[in-house]
């Protein structure tokens, strides 16, 4: 027997679909879906927050470090 996950945070129906269409399922015998009910309501992504929520940044940070510093050092504002 061989598990593979595929999934990713946030990941909803459509996105599990698009994957089986593009990749298959590794000639399995058998696939177990899972939805809890964020992924089964959730909403198709958009591109509003990017650049205005800190946790969307618009650009690359210049170090890791300072992205650290400035996600969970500073407070929210």
């Amino acid at each position: 027997m061989e598990v593979l996950n595929a999934s990713a945070n946030s990941w909803a129906p459509r996105n599990e679909l698009a994957y089986l269409q593009r990749f298959g399922t590794f000639e399995s015998q058998a696939v177990v879906l899972l939805l809890n009910t964020d992924d089964l309501f959730g909403t198709a992504p958009t591109s509003v927050p990017v650049g205005r929520d800190r946790y969307y940044p618009s650009r690359k940070p210049p170090l890791g470090i300072i992205e650290a510093y400035t996600r969970l050092l500073l407070p929210y504002s």
